[in-house]
């Protein structure tokens, strides 16, 4: 299955925007609501950066982070939802504020969480399991070995 998101990439990103808080990461924890140990161990890339943290981040530092940015590692291709393949039914009215981006933030954070959803259904439907094995002779006889479990 490809990944959409490079977890190990984001991690790595995130230390830039711990760094442009101008903030010690453990007043940078605490504004997320980030456990300061789980920072730590990404900060070091000891641990990948989480679903939630991504979340928590872009939601709790909207002026350090854009979303897309943080996400992809490139700046958005095109703020027009159509350009970027996204139909009405995925769009979500912002309310007030900068309406592109905090669209944006919303699209992404909801395709995120979609992500993992289906990439969990995946690895569930995935789980498979020998049933028997059948070796083929060359005089044309075979044998069915079944798996006792």
């Amino acid at each position: 299955m490809a990944d959409f998101l490079n977890l190990e990439e984001i991690t790595k990103r995130l230390r830039t925007v711990v760094e442009a808080s101008k903030m010690s990461a453990k007043d940078f924890a605490l504004g997320a609501g980030i456990p300061q140990a789980s920072l730590s161990q990404m900060l070091n890339e000891k641990q990948v950066i989480s679903v939630a943290t991504i979340n928590k981040v872009i939601e709790h530092y909207p002026n350090l982070v854009d979303p897309y940015e943080f996400l992809f590692g490139t700046p958005a291709p095109s703020s027009d939802p159509y350009e970027m393949g996204l139909f009405p039914s995925q769009m979500v009215p912002s309310t007030g504020g900068d309406k592109s981006s905090e669209g944006m933030r919303e699209i992404i954070r909801t395709q995120s969480e979609e992500i993992v959803k289906l990439k969990t259904e995946l690895a569930l439907r995935s789980d498979k399991e020998i049933d028997r094995i059948m070796v083929f002779y060359t005089d044309n006889s075979f044998k069915t070995f079944r798996c006792n479990d």
